[in-house]
């Protein structure tokens, strides 16, 4: 017979190991991933990370603009010389802010309980509440126009950088 009937069975064995190894193709790597296109994962990302930046950016020209609109509104208020011009700011300011009918047709008490709930009023004592609220119609009207100055700057401050909700609702 031939020389494999004179190899022991482990030689067998191991022959066709052998042959069965050389057979084989070699090892089939898989192929690179590929930054593009992004997973969808990553799209969700930028989609969020734009929409971010750009509410940040609309906010923020929001803020600016306030700000412009309050330096503009304070230096009128600064050449107000008399009671009645500086409640003339006021109510321009009110204007702007909160609707023409829930403003235009307030005087007297009614004005002042308007400027007292819609703002910072903490400065606004009973003299210059009765100067706000009446003032308009003396002659003369005797008031603290430092206090006055400070109350109006605080209430316009207030109602272009706090976020307060017209009419006092929440």
């Amino acid at each position: 017979m031939g020389e494999q009937d004179q190899l022991s069975p482990e030689e067998l064995e191991q022959m066709a190991l052998q042959e069965l190894l050389d057979n084989m193709a070699g090892l089939q790597l898989p192929d690179p991933v590929a930054l593009w296109p992004p997973a969808p994962g990553w799209w969700l990302l930028a989609a969020a990370l734009l929409l971010l930046c750009a509410l940040l950016l609309y906010r923020g020209l929001q803020r600016l603009h306030r700000q412009r609109l309050l330096r503009g509104a304070l230096a009128e208020l600064a050449r107000a010389g008399d009671i009645n011009e500086v409640n003339g700011v006021l109510r321009r300011v009110a204007l702007f802010h909160f609707p023409r009918s829930a403003v235009a047709a307030l005087s007297g008490t009614a004005w002042v309980d308007f400027i007292r709930h819609n703002g910072d009023a903490s400065l606004l004592n009973d003299g210059l509440a009765h100067a706000l609220g009446h003032g308009r119609f003396q002659r003369r009207c005797e008031v603290d126009g430092e206090a006055l100055y400070q109350f109006a700057e605080a209430w316009i401050t207030s109602l272009y950088l706090h976020r307060r909700s017209p009419l006092g609702t929440p």
